[in-house]
């Protein structure tokens, strides 16, 4: 299975309880580029979609370019 094909199975994230991670220091990992930023939970907890959200969002590609 293709990348592009499991992203497309991924449900669309609603911005608002998406974004809480921009107030974290997740923003600061982006820039900073050391390590690995760990994300677990439950299976089928959202975790997929959280992800999609985030390399679809533009603060994301903002806190890469600083």
């Amino acid at each position: 299975m293709t990348m592009k094909v499991r992203t497309s199975r991924i449900a669309e994230a609603h911005a608002k309880p998406s974004d809480w991670i921009f107030r974290t220091n997740f923003t600061q990992w982006l820039e900073l580029r050391e390590s690995i930023y760990w994300i677990t939970g439950k299976p089928a907890s959202g975790k997929g979609t959280s992800l999609k959200f985030l390399a679809q969002h533009r603060d994301t590609e903002y806190h890469l370019q600083k």
